[in-house]
């Protein structure tokens, strides 16, 4: 996940460089984001805090924060007929059933 490796990675760099100095290092302290992990069809892993949602209401709770990124970024209008496409392509598609 590249958000905590990033968040960690600065503060390692941060004390790299505070020990060549002599300062005193930060400690690390993790954050707990939120991820989504399609599994397969119409299955997904979904953590946000302590909520853990998984299997078909996984798959639903990440299109539906696909299609809220998405009206983030343009006109809802737009942002619906891109989500539906993408729904009706992948339904079209899907194997799994």
């Amino acid at each position: 996940m590249a958000r905590p490796a990033i968040s960690e990675g600065s503060v390692a760099a941060a004390n790299i460089i505070k020990s060549i100095t002599g300062k005193p290092k930060k400690q690390f302290k993790p954050f707990e984001y939120p991820y989504i992990v399609p599994v397969g069809g119409k299955h997904a892993l979904v953590k946000i805090g302590p909520l853990i949602v998984s299997g078909l209401s996984g798959w639903i709770l990440k299109g539906l924060i696909e299609l809220v990124y998405l009206a983030s970024i343009m006109p809802l209008q737009r942002a619906l007929k891109i989500w539906f496409t993408g729904l009706a392509i992948f339904i079209k598609n899907d194997r799994l059933g």
